[in-house]
């Protein structure tokens, strides 16, 4: 088969997803065109998928940009299938697509809200939006909560037209992971109780209210507490950093950039703090409980899909008092330790992606020869 891949934004879970699912021996036999904005993000994931048959076209990342050059490529590739990433490359496929109809499949790497559609101006998008979703062959949605986002917003969407298939990562690589000396890297001594925050500043993430439960706990518990944050970078990090500063509390925060080791820092963390106010199917939770570390996270939609079963511990999403209760609680909570290690190999089995890219794979062959059966 021949794909053109679309993707607009190539960050964090996206590239992720990719970097497994296409090197997998369900899809790694595939050859692939990828339309990519021209970024560092595009850049490494061309590297991490170096061993399939690949080309990338890396465009200014306009609207037109983009369906200018999708257009061309379904001209010159003769793609069997178009797969989206996210809603803003699937919008430049569908228009490109217009008259070649190639199939088109759309991973969906987010959820709804209310606020998408209030007012006149959101209804109209969500009018705008259902026409865009019978566009396509076939939704692709990342975990069943997505799920029943997705029908809460669209009840009337054919059902036969979506495929739910479960984000999941390299399990075994989080599971085998060697510990990383990460207090001695960071110079604080072994009674520390070490909180890890993994990801960007976004209001998404919700370390607000991370930073709001430490405040209420770093002077009342009898261990010295810190937090470490772990592969944010930008503009968001220099403010959170001010921030801290103005609150006196800078040298309780420690900044460290993307390991490349992330299993082994996760093994050194006494509990990773997961505050997010929303997800899709994260893959975060996934690597951590697989590595054994201690989670305390909020029920946000697609968080709690995650976590529920496991010994994590969860909280009402933007409750700061709530996580610095569960803070306080477990902190010398040595029996929990266990417990959450002890779940690790049922982790490393129920969130490894093989099941998922062969699902996937399966899709693929499913979108192709119904093609060829319609043409038939």
């Amino acid at each position: 088969m021949k794909t053109l891949i679309v993707v607009r934004w190539p960050v964090g879970g996206i590239r992720t997803y990719l970097k497994y699912m296409l090197n997998h021996e369900s899809l790694c036999e595939h050859e692939y065109m990828f339309i990519v904005p021209d970024t560092h993000e595009s850049r490494t994931l061309q590297n991490s998928l170096t061993d399939i048959k690949t080309t990338f076209s890396f465009i200014k990342p306009s609207s037109m940009s983009f369906i200018s050059h999708v257009y061309k490529s379904i001209k010159k590739f003769k793609p069997d299938l178009i797969h989206c990433h996210g809603f803003q490359a699937g919008i430049s496929a569908v228009v490109a697509n217009l008259v070649s109809r190639t199939p088109i499949l759309l991973s969906s790497h987010d959820v709804f809200h209310d606020y998408h559609f209030e007012g006149l101006s959101g209804k109209s998008k969500k009018i705008a939006l259902s026409w865009l979703l019978r566009q396509f062959n076939c939704v692709n949605l990342l975990g069943r909560d997505a799920e029943t986002n997705f029908f809460e917003y669209f009840p009337n969407f054919p059902k036969q037209k979506v495929s739910t298939i479960r984000n999941g990562v390299d399990t075994q690589k989080f599971f085998n992971a060697e510990p990383k000396s990460l207090k001695e890297q960071l110079g604080l001594s072994d009674d520390v109780y070490l909180i890890g925050f993994l990801g960007r500043f976004m209001n998404q993430k919700g370390f607000k209210y991370l930073l709001e439960a430490f405040q209420l706990i770093y002077k009342e518990v009898n261990r010295p507490v810190y937090v470490v944050s772990i592969g944010a970078n930008g503009g968001f990090e220099v403010n959170e950093k001010e921030h801290l500063k103005k609150l006196g509390l800078i040298d309780y925060f420690k900044f460290i950039p993307f390991e490349e080791n992330v299993g082994g820092v996760l093994k050194t963390l006494d509990v990773l703090a997961i505050p997010s106010v929303w997800e899709c199917c994260p893959l975060l939770p996934m690597e951590s409980l697989a590595a054994g570390t201690p989670i305390i996270g909020s029920n946000c939609i697609g968080l709690k899909e995650i976590l529920e079963g496991s010994p994590a511990k969860m909280f009402e999403s933007k409750n700061s008092s709530k996580l610095a209760e569960l803070l306080k609680d477990t902190i010398n909570d040595t029996e929990w330790r266990i417990e959450s290690k002890n779940y690790s190999p049922i982790a490393t089995e129920k969130f490894n992606f093989e099941n998922s890219a062969k699902e996937l794979g399966s899709l693929y062959i499913s979108l192709f020869e119904n093609r060829y059966a319609a043409r038939a």
